[in-house]
């Protein structure tokens, strides 16, 4: 489950947590020439870097996450992902208008079973 702990506009959420599934699907990858929108415009994802790891709590344990930031158009977004389980997105922050928007993952099943770190 992610918890939000302050919503945005929905074609904003739903380009960041795109970008995180292809992210986490290409090996944490940023494929070449990348666009993405935010219902409005069109935005090249300019770079990708890692800035770190660290240990999350979930499920009751822990598991390593490797954090990346991404620039998209004048934005940034730090992405975390769990890399001892598929690379799933495991933190999403933006910030927007000095506003932080935070979606964390607190829990994970994968076909109705718990996963433990």
């Amino acid at each position: 489950h992610l918890s939000i702990r302050r919503q945005r506009q929905m074609c904003i959420r739903d380009s960041l947590f795109t970008l995180a599934w292809q992210l986490a699907a290409n090996d944490v990858r940023l494929p070449s020439g990348l666009k993405i929108t935010n219902g409005k415009k069109l935005y090249t994802v300019g770079s990708m870097n890692k800035i770190g790891s660290e240990n999350y709590k979930l499920n009751g344990g822990t598991t390593p996450v490797s954090k990346y930031r991404v620039r998209r158009g004048d934005d940034t977004v730090t992405y975390s992902f769990a890399s001892d389980i598929d690379n799933i997105p495991a933190q999403i922050s933006y910030t927007d208008d000095g506003k932080t928007y935070n979606l964390k993952l607190t829990s994970v099943k994968i076909n109705g079973k718990v996963v433990k770190p």
